[in-house]
Order: C-alpha cells, then structure tokens, then sequence
C-alpha cells in the first residue's frame, strides 16, 4: 500500500502512474475536487484553500505533452479534451523562414481547467482511492536507516502504508514533520526570484480573431527595466495576463488595483491590441503572488534514502519561479520515474536509483532558473554583469533574438519546453552566432526603468480620476 499526501497535480500523477502499475495507493487531500461541468463556474467558485497559486499562470510544456501521448493516451485525451489551446511554437513573422518542430507544441488553459479533469481520470482509475483528510505527521520508525510507516491525520487517525509519497507542495512540513522525528531534514537549496506576480484572466469578445493582432498565437511577451509582462491563450476565449515585477520596488504595489493594473498594461505596446476594451473584458480581479523562490531539496545522504521508503514529488522537491511555467512537466516526471522504478518496500536500492534519475533531471532546472533569476534581478537594479555571464546573455541577446530569427526561436522554445536540458542552447555556438549576428540592428526598443515607473504613476493617476 503507497501512502499519497497532497493531491495537486504532483500526488494525483503519481497516483495515476503507480497504480497503472499495480500498486494500491491512498491519496489525502483535504480540498474538494473542481467540478468538470462547467469550467467558467469552477474557475469562479473553486475553493483551493492548500494551492494559493491556483488562479495564477500554468503550462503543461511540450516534453509533458510527449510523456503524455507516449505514456498515458487517456490522460492525453482528456487533457486535450477539455478545451486546451494546442498549438506548435514557431517564429510567424512577414518575410521570416518558419522553421517546424513537429514535438514543439505547447498546451495551455486554466489551472482550473486543468486540474479537475485530471483529478477526475485519477479517480477513475482502480486502484485508487481519495480520503478528504489532511495530514499532519508522518510515523516512521527510528533507527540507523529511518523508515516511515504510515500519516497522522489532523482528526488523530493514523494510516499505516508500505510507502509514502510528500506531493503537498511548496508549502510541505516535511522538514518539520522530519524534526520532530529526530531526523535531519533533506539539504535545501534556494534562492529569491526577485518577482512579485500580478495576474488578470480576461475573455475575448466573440469574434475575435487574437492571433491575427500580433501574429502571436500564445500571446505577447516581454521583458523590460524593473517588469516583465507574459500573456497566454487559454482555453474557452481566455487569456491570461502576468506583470511579473521587481520584488523590492514597492511603487508596483498599486497593480493590485484593477484599474491600474488595467491602464497600465494598456501602455505596453505589445500588450495594448489584447487588453483594448473593444476586444476583450476581464473575468477577475487582479492577484497578487509573492515570497517566490527556486527551491531544491536533496534526499539522499551519504548516498543512502534519509528515510527508507519516503519519496517526495512535484514542489515537495523542486520548485522554480512560475514564470518559466515547468512545474507541472516536472511533477510529471518524477512521477514517472517513481512508477518505473518503485519494486515495493525496503528496496533501497532502487530508491537510491530513482533519487539519483530525480536529481539528474530536476536540479539542471532548478540551477538555471535560480541563474537566470539571478541575472534578471541584476539587469534590473543595473549592476554590471560579468560578461561570460551565460544567463545575461540569454535574457539580453538570445531572448530577443528569437523574435529575428527562426533557428535561434526554436532553440529557445525548445529550452522553454524542456525539450533539451536547460544549458544545451550554450552550447551551441551556431545558435549563439545567429542570435548575435541577429541583434547587431540594435537591441528591441524598450523604455528605462526611469520610464517605467513613470508610466505606473500615470496609469495610477488615470484609474484614480476614472473612479472620482
């Protein structure tokens, strides 16, 4: 019997792939399941006290998407069922080569979309059964090699499993729980993403054709001085719009505001045609998101499990800022390799096994989005990168390059989709020739970081007089 804490999308693949297997698993989450009915009324309604995150940006990125098709069909089928936007990623600009990539294609809706139908194939599954509980302990038996044996719940009942399996997120007490065992908890890693979110969901008028505006089918995106700004098309005539901003500028505050963060991200050109009144209308409020981090446990110690039979999934074990939008195709994977390689209790071998296959494929991710974070973050507060830095010249040449030239946009989408390890494109030098041979024209216009902040002012002042 495998033990499941946490049933986001982390506990309920891993439920789905173990039991696809044989194993019986027992997945607790205290949340209800989102209602597959009506998805307008459950991206409204839905209650999900344990995911803060829910109603910000989410991707299931082309690598998951393959893992789906080959290793899944009917997960697939519902995915691709629910009214998610496929699409493959290519550069479509008049006089630009197009470049194909038949595994390059990207799936987008709703997080709350996403997760009920998911949770409802899960539930489907045999072999598989749900308990509305939270937990809040472990049980394990002490000794040389710790092994865990069951959960305590919050109500005082105790489930005792051959197997237990920490898929409850960035939030997980999994140090804590281990302390109060006596147990050193797992090596941490982390590092501030510098970001603080501000997302809106708004809906297309009918009608309206949202890829011919800007010949951006996913929707337009951009970095400039102090913000970043990321639209995405999602499902049923929605989109999504994130203003991800520096985390210790405290004038962006006032995008918390509706009207503001409206007027000011109908000053961004790029994003302007997409937000105008005539052609789309919000469905939300604006949500704020902060305290992100890039986040890594190591589970292994002295090349031994620190608890026997304990494994950890999704962001109980890595987590990287949302804004690269890997965390559902990370959770996807590990679960993965749990199901192939999990040969029941005490096999410690094959523990170690699946910990090392989960830290070959998880931390590359982890690294590169705290580098890159990092090299953002400096651009930013306008310090001097070094310049052999790799992740500056990600964000200041090959980024905007991939808007000039074909070649250099599929290296970067296939990054972005976790089709090639996250430092492949470095090592390709032809890529590297190209996006700078591209960028010689000069770099994309952009205004300062002065200008930035001037135009919040103004789109503050304008919402302000707007409501008197």
């Amino acid at each position: 019997m495998i033990g499941i804490v946490g049933g986001s999308f982390a506990g309920l693949f891993a439920a789905r792939a173990l039991a696809l297997k044989g194993w019986p698993v027992t997945v607790f989450e205290p949340d209800e399941p989102g209602d597959t009915q009506d998805f307008d009324r459950t991206f409204d309604d839905w209650s999900r006290p344990g995911v803060p995150q829910l109603r910000q940006p989410h991707s299931i990125r082309a690598l998951a998407r393959r893992l789906l098709l080959e290793c899944d069909p009917e997960m697939a089928e519902d995915i691709l069922g629910c009214g998610a936007i496929q699409w493959p990623y290519a550069l479509r600009k008049p006089g630009v080569d197009r470049v194909e990539d038949p595994d390059l294609i990207g799936i987008m809706a709703r997080r709350t979309t996403f997760e009920p139908v998911v949770r409802q194939r899960v539930e489907r599954t045999p072999g598989v059964t749900f308990v509305k509980a939270a937990v809040t302990g472990y049980i394990i038996d002490a000794g040389d090699l710790p092994r865990i044996k069951g959960v305590r719940l919050k109500d005082g009942r105790e489930f005792m499993f051959d197997c237990v399996i920490d898929a409850s997120g960035r939030r997980t007490r999994l140090p804590d729980w281990l302390r109060a065992a006596s147990i050193e908890p797992p090596a941490q890693s982390s590092r501030s993403a510098g970001m603080v979110y501000y997302s809106r969901y708004f809906r297309f008028h009918p009608g309206v054709q949202a890829s011919n505006m800007t010949g951006i089918r996913s929707g337009p995106a951009g970095v400039m001085p102090l913000m970043a700004f990321r639209s995405n098309m999602l499902d049923r005539s929605t989109y999504s719009m994130t203003l991800a901003v520096a985390s210790w500028e405290p004038r962006f505050r006032v995008l918390k505001n509706d009207a503001v963060f409206s007027a000011y991200a109908g000053r961004i050109p790029a994003i302007a045609a997409w937000i105008d009144p005539l052609v789309s209308s919000p469905i939300s409020k604006v949500r704020p998101y902060g305290d992100i981090f890039n986040t890594y446990w190591e589970f292994l110690r002295d090349e031994r499990p620190i608890v026997a039979n304990l494994f950890a999934l999704g962001d109980s074990r890595v987590h990287t800022s949302p804004y690269f939008g890997w965390g559902i195709t990370l959770a996807l994977k590990q679960a993965q390799l749990l199901a192939d390689s999990y040969a029941g209790p005490d096999n410690i071998d094959r523990q170690v096994a699946f910990e090392k296959a989960a830290s070959d494929f998880c931390r590359p991710y982890y690294e590169a989005a705290a580098l890159e974070d990092d090299a953002r973050s400096a651009l930013w507060r306008g310090e001097a990168l070094d310049p052999d830095n790799q992740y500056g010249f990600y964000i200041t040449t090959l980024t905007p390059a991939a808007g000039r030239d074909p070649y250099v946009y599929r290296e970067v989408y296939r990054r972005t989709n976790m089709l090639s390890a996250p430092d492949a494109i470095f090592g390709q030098p032809d890529i590297i020739e190209r996006a700078s041979r591209a960028m010689e024209t000069g770099s994309d216009e952009t205004p300062s970081a002065g200008e930035v902040l001037e135009g919040l002012a103004d789109a503050e002042r304008l919402a302000l007089q707007a409501a008197e």
